[in-house]
């Protein structure tokens, strides 16, 4: 991850993400657009836990911090394009 991170950070690279990964650095100007394009993707994520696993605490506040990430990094993605 570093070897990715340097040259982006001097200005020499090209990266192709997804949109909810890199929608802060977009927003902060440490990555730019050159292309207004973007494609849409079908992949898709699904969080798995035994039934009654919610009862745990633990369990409970880990999948809600999780939600709560996506939920913010998708808004920021969607007003990025």
């Amino acid at each position: 991850m570093l070897a990715t991170l340097l040259p982006r950070s001097a200005g020499q690279c090209v990266l192709l993400g997804r949109s909810a990964l890199v929608s802060a650095d977009l927003a902060a100007g440490r990555l730019v657009r050159p292309f207004d394009l973007a494609l849409k993707s079908s992949s898709r994520y699904y969080v798995v836990y035994r039934d009654g696993a919610l009862r745990q605490k633990k369990i409970r506040a880990f999948r809600d911090w999780l939600f709560a990430g996506v939920a913010a990094d998708w808004v920021g993605a969607t007003k990025d394009g």
